[in-house]
């Protein structure tokens, strides 16, 4: 089933993922309550021992750029050519942790849809200034919530 989409009002569409992938989404939302409070890589580790470490394996260096928030809402254009994940990352926080925060929020917001093999991930603040905007590969996102449970 493709992608659904509805109207709330002129400025918001919300994706629905298709209903295969709908259950993984909302386990992961699920798990993603259990280290909401989480900020840096050691607290991660000590709930979930090996989470970092197989998460930067299946990320790969160059996959997610972190810029600032003005880095990333004066950008025009974005290198989507290979997998490809903008977003920002606050000062405390490790970066690990900052991609699960922003992958939560675009699935929670509905802001996350797919396009061929890829999903678009896209997030904002309260603000409205853009977070997160990238794609990462279905196979690779599938290993990711693999890892997670």
């Amino acid at each position: 089933m493709a992608s659904k989409k509805m109207n709330q009002n002129k400025d918001r569409t919300i994706h629905y993922p298709p209903e295969k992938d709908q259950k993984s989404f909302l386990k992961y939302l699920c798990w993603y309550s259990s280290i909401d409070d989480i900020t840096r890589n050691e607290d991660l580790k000590g709930v979930y021992k090996n989470i970092p470490k197989e998460l930067r394996k299946l990320l790969p260096n160059g996959s997610i750029k972190f810029l600032t928030k003005k880095e990333l809402n004066a950008k025009t254009s974005f290198d989507f050519s290979s997998d490809r994940l903008y977003c920002t990352c606050w000062n405390d926080c490790s970066q690990i942790i900052a991609f699960l925060r922003h992958l939560r929020n675009s699935i929670a917001h509905g802001k996350i849809e797919t396009v061929e093999k890829k999903w678009i991930i896209y997030d904002e603040n309260e603000k409205g200034e853009i977070t997160a905007k990238g794609e990462i590969h279905s196979l690779t996102l599938k290993s990711i919530l693999k890892v997670l449970f």
